[in-house]
This record gives structure tokens, sequence and C-alpha cells, in this order.
């Protein structure tokens, strides 16, 4: 098995839709390949045409960084 690292990747991504509407989106994954090396294209090859990715930002988090999902669970 080969060794990961987990990163926390923030992307922006703009519309031409609404030029002032921007959505900010959260990733956090396992990869054995920094995510600088191939996210832009990954994103890019993904959107509507008339979206583009604005800016981007790349940590590596240690593995207990602790997911969004479990800090939100609620319990009942």
């Amino acid at each position: 098995m080969t060794d990961t690292t987990r990163y926390k990747i923030t992307l922006v991504v703009g519309t031409d839709i609404h030029p002032r509407t921007r959505y900010k989106i959260t990733l956090v994954l396992d990869t054995d390949i920094h995510p600088r090396k191939w996210i832009a294209d990954v994103i890019n090859g993904n959107l509507n045409e008339k979206e583009e990715l604005v800016e981007w930002e790349t940590e590596e988090v240690s593995d207990n960084f602790e997911l969004l999902s479990s800090i939100n669970d609620v319990p009942n």
C-alpha cells in the first residue's frame, strides 16, 4: 500500500451567468500525489463553459483532521 497524505483544498469558482457570484468549495482528500500537480486540470475539466476556477489553496493537514461532517453532527 502506498503512503498517502491528507490535504484540505479550498476552491473558489466564479460564473459568467451571475458575474458577482462565487462559490467556495472545500475538499479534504488523501492522495499520494500533491494536488498542485492535478487539481486545476480536474476541476476545470468538470466545470460548465460559463464557470471558471478563480483561485485555490492547498494545505496539508494531519490524519486526525476533524472533518466538518463530524463537527456538524448534532446528537438527537
